[in-house]
């Protein structure tokens, strides 16, 4: 499905304070089933992907595909030019 699903379900689901039986009750699937879906083991149907993202309020687009947790420390900005040495783009903004 993507690579972020798993990680995104955990992270809305204890943002929300919920435990994995109680999202099972809301997707009618037992809470082994979200361990599941929440370690990338399997993958919910798309009528249960629907109850997914209305019960948390965020898209499927973003919950497929955006890092939701933001784990990562230094975000890459690619508008900004590398700091690495012998850039260009970087010693032209000073020099």
């Amino acid at each position: 499905m993507s690579v972020f699903f798993g990680k995104n379900l955990r992270f809305l689901r204890k943002q929300k304070g919920i435990n994995q039986g109680e999202l099972a009750i809301l997707v009618k699937k037992g809470h082994t089933t979200i361990g599941n879906w929440e370690n990338g083991i399997s993958e919910p149907s798309l009528g249960e992907l629907h109850d997914i993202v209305n019960f948390f309020g965020v898209s499927a687009d973003d919950l497929l595909f955006k890092d939701l947790a933001g784990d990562h420390i230094f975000p890459k900005n690619v508008n900004e030019p590398s700091l690495s040495y012998g850039n260009e783009a970087y010693l032209g903004k000073w020099f």
